[in-house]
């Protein structure tokens, strides 16, 4: 279920205090190379940046790093994953609400609700189409670990006065890349805590 994929994460955060901390994946000198099934190189990425986050827990061994719930591999959450899937969920989830509420009053009160397919005016479209062309445009680069989930697709189009979006939901998994890379990350220690293990096996 949708609501399972964060409702763990926020239950952590609100009641063990644990917090969120920053990843950023970068390019170095060279470009990234995205290969397909047969290895072979699709289109090369220049100055690449993929920020993202994970969460903070302690690991089996005392040592903080990636929550060992969240990220069993030691791994990270990229943002250009996350905000296609919440923003695509956002709209699964929409969708099933505007069912349940139109069936609900028709069995109580028998009435059937129209759903016009356009509105005069929507609330805060501006809003929800910046939102919509943004996340449509962000680089199709995943973290390693999100390799081999399927990613929904997001495409905002414009014609004029005239906008849609088309969401596909699982999606297609990604494709893979390679290259030399530099992963930064901020984390504190304590004098409790005074070793650190970064995701992905850094430091």
């Amino acid at each position: 279920m949708y609501r399972d994929s964060f409702s763990e994460i926020v239950n952590k955060i609100k009641h063990n205090g644990d917090k969120l901390c920053s990843l950023v994946i970068a390019s170095r000198s060279k470009p990234l190379l995205v290969t397909g099934k047969t290895s072979k190189i699709i289109y090369l990425h220049e100055n690449v940046r993929i920020p993202g986050y994970f969460l903070e827990g302690m690991q089996s061994d005392g040592v903080l790093g990636p929550h060992p719930d969240i990220h069993p591999d030691n791994t990270a959450i990229s943002l250009n994953y996350d905000l296609r899937y919440h923003f695509a969920n956002l709209y699964r989830v929409s969708k099933s609400l505007k069912k349940a509420v139109s069936n609900g009053i028709k069995r109580l009160h028998g009435v059937t609700l129209t759903h016009p397919r356009k509105l005069e005016k929507a609330p805060r479209k501006e809003q929800w189409e910046k939102i919509a062309e943004r996340i449509s445009n962000l680089p199709m680069l995943f973290y390693e670990n999100e390799f081999s989930k399927k990613i929904p697709g997001i495409n905002f189009i414009k014609n004029g006065h005239n906008s849609a979006v088309e969401i596909a939901i699982p999606g297609k998994r990604s494709t893979p890349w390679e290259g030399d890379i530099l992963i930064q990350s901020q984390f504190q220690v304590d004098a409790i805590s005074l070793s650190y293990r970064p995701p992905y096996g850094i430091g």
